[in-house]
């Protein structure tokens, strides 16, 4: 999906990497990382701190 809303808006540009899952949550919280996609259990701590999408 990003691959295509990149393409199709020109003032937007994603960098996409992989990252240990262990850093994840730790790179949000820093600021480094702006999106984590992947399949990720919702915990009540996660839902509290975080926006997950409808479909998690």
């Amino acid at each position: 999906m990003l691959q295509e809303i990149d393409k199709r808006l020109e003032d937007y540009g994603f960098k996409y990497e992989t990252t240990e899952f262990a850093s994840l949550f730790a790179g949000v919280d820093a600021g480094k990382i702006d999106m984590i996609a992947n399949w990720l259990g919702e915990m009540p701590g996660r839902r509290e701190k975080y926006l997950f999408s409808l479909y998690s």
